[in-house]
């Protein structure tokens, strides 16, 4: 199967996402940043993987629940995937591509 051209324009995007936020990371400077700052007005997808050690299921629930709960993620949206770990777009491309393929034409 051919992803359409747009995907490779959210893969590029995904991946400096993740390497900018890795390399950004300031516990004491975020810790400064007004509550009212960190409200996401948007859609957000979060998705888990089944096995994942890293972002284990459970905590990326809670995460969402929390934002929701608290106001700083109102329109977060999970999806879980079964019998992938961490790395779910390459564990189950074709899964993790229909998951943000329907997430991007909710829009």
């Amino acid at each position: 199967m051919r992803f359409p051209p747009h995907c490779d324009q959210l893969t590029e995007f995904l991946v400096l996402r993740y390497k900018c936020g890795v390399r950004n990371i300031d516990r004491e400077r975020d810790a400064r940043i007004p509550a009212d700052a960190i409200i996401i007005n948007k859609p957000v997808l979060f998705i888990a993987g089944e096995r994942d050690g890293v972002s284990r299921p459970e905590m990326v629930f809670q995460v969402a629940e929390d934002g929701r709960k608290n106001g700083y993620l109102p329109h977060v949206e999970v999806k879980s995937v079964a019998g992938v770990g961490h790395w779910i777009g390459l564990e189950k491309p074709q899964e993790t591509f229909q998951i943000l393929d329907q997430f991007a034409r909710s829009l």
